[in-house]
């Protein structure tokens, strides 16, 4: 899916709207029983700043549902998360680890091809006798550093 960019004007449009929004959610916030410094204007971008802290963690929270409701659908997976919101498939993944359901998630994934190694004992000495480095440097041919 293809997503379009805000233009100048439309992100104008949104910040305005999101200004609009703070000043009423820190209507909401304010104390007003206890008032604080006398510089009003200073007190109301503190009180702004609070409410689009507030509303950044409540934007986090509805992505954050948003992406479990659309992964739950069974047809979006996490290059389309990610796409969605201008991030890889990993950090989507990362991000919303359980917005896909468990076999959603497994799907897709291969069993591991490669044999487990055996342990092989390590001796404080790779060169004493009878280790296993030993005895691949016995067997091999040493280059002669003449040249000739």
């Amino acid at each position: 899916m293809q997503w379009r960019d805000l233009g100048p004007a439309d992100q104008e449009h949104l910040h305005t709207e999101l200004r609009k929004l703070a000043t009423q959610l820190s209507d909401l916030i304010i104390d007003s029983e206890h008032p604080g410094p006398p510089d009003q204007r200073a007190v109301g971008l503190l009180t702004m700043l609070r409410a689009t802290h507030l509303m950044r963690a409540a934007l986090d929270g509805l992505m954050s549902q948003l992406a479990r409701e659309a992964g739950q659908t069974g047809t979006i997976g996490y290059p389309q998360l990610g796409d969605a919101v201008g991030i890889s498939r990993q950090s989507a993944r990362t991000r919303w680890p359980h917005a896909l359901p468990a076999t959603t998630r497994r799907r897709g994934r291969r069993p591991s091809v490669t044999p487990p190694v055996p342990d092989i004992p390590m001796t404080a000495d790779p060169a004493a006798p009878g280790s296993p480095r030993a005895s691949l440097r016995a067997s091999t041919p040493r280059r002669s550093n003449m040249r000739g």
